[in-house]
């Protein structure tokens, strides 16, 4: 993605693990060691797709219907910024703080949800990433 934008670097091979990819969209949110660990704790039968819509319609498949694209959507933030903190403070990437943040973001979702829809949610971050 460093390289699109025009940022010169000696090499732009994704950061998060040992592939040595070259770091696009879709290699960081899905196809990355790192990332793939992440999502196959919360979607333990993701299928591999061949593009960022088809990586998240597979997901969504077997996400909660009602708020399976926030999960997604905060899934990925988080990655990208378990990719920063690596890049630009040295920090380790974790699975452990990954599966945390989401947590918390998924939490701070519920503020804003249906209350009907709060228990499920609810339910989900007790069963999957607690």
């Amino acid at each position: 993605m460093l390289q699109r934008k025009g940022m010169h670097l000696d090499k732009y091979d994704c950061p998060c693990c040992t592939l040595h990819c070259n770091e696009t969209l879709l290699h960081l949110m899905w196809d990355c060691n790192f990332a793939n660990r992440c999502w196959r704790t919360i979607i333990p039968f993701k299928q591999r797709g061949t593009s960022i819509y088809e990586e998240t319609m597979l997901a969504m498949n077997q996400l909660p219907q009602e708020f399976g694209l926030d999960i997604i959507i905060l899934g990925c933030w988080n990655i990208w910024m378990q990719r920063n903190g690596k890049v630009f403070r040295n920090e380790q990437d974790t699975m452990q703080e990954w599966r945390r943040n989401l947590t918390q973001d998924l939490k701070f979702l519920m503020i804003r949800i249906k209350d009907g829809l709060k228990p499920k949610l609810q339910d989900w971050i007790d069963q999957q990433l607690s």
